[in-house]
């Protein structure tokens, strides 16, 4: 006998929960926030560990514990929920590929809020991140960087069947001290399933004075 939706709606929430403590907090949720700008195809292979992850939400919440034992009346979470809400310190490199180009090693505050909203049989968990005060250092110029980021995704899953579409998009920014140009990339890639697809609906990388 299946769990009842609001059994599955409590196990949805507790799963994104669970993913965002076990990683200490980090607001750092795909890896290395900032290995994103010159590496398109980390966007596109992230979809393939989502879809891992909404197959093990699948099974721990649709297998009834071993044992029946008396349990009080579940509680149906709010239909819409801060699960994460936290300004935290992040230290990383990136690669200016405007002349003169250069590693850029950069430090500051990144801000990041997640909140997710269920629905009948689904859920809707959006992402949104942008850096404050961020200043980073050229490491051959030794220009001063301002690096501006500001990330929004929007992941929509169903577990019956199992289905999902994912909406990313990002504007980065390496702003250079002086008359040298400023690298702007501005991405925007969505992924759905079934079928797995991906597309990449904008990739611009652009030197800018």
């Amino acid at each position: 006998m299946r769990w009842g939706i609001g059994e599955a709606r409590a196990c949805a929430l507790h799963w994104v929960k669970w993913d965002l403590s076990a990683q200490g907090g980090s607001v750092s949720r795909h890896g290395p926030r900032f290995s994103r700008p010159t590496h398109v195809g980390d966007e596109i292979m992230k979809p393939v560990a989502l879809l891992a992850f909404a197959f093990a939400w699948l099974v721990a919440c649709e297998t009834p514990p071993s044992a029946p034992t008396s349990q009080p009346p579940s509680v149906i979470p709010p239909s819409f929920t801060v699960l994460f809400n936290q300004s935290l310190p992040f230290s990383d490199f990136a690669f200016n590929s405007c002349p003169p180009p250069e590693v850029v090693e950069f430090d500051g505050r990144g801000h990041e809020v997640i909140t997710g909203e269920t629905g009948p049989g689904s859920q809707d968990i959006t992402f949104h991140f942008n850096t404050q005060d961020v200043k980073g250092v050229g490491l051959t110029s030794g220009d001063a960087y301002e690096v501006p980021d500001n990330e929004k995704e929007d992941f929509v899953f169903t577990s019956l069947p199992l289905t999902f579409d994912d909406q990313f998009d990002m504007r980065f920014r390496l702003i250079r001290a002086g008359s040298a140009d400023n690298l702007w990339i501005r991405q925007t890639v969505e992924t759905s399933f079934p079928p797995f697809n991906v597309q990449v609906k904008r990739n611009q990388i652009e030197c800018r004075g």
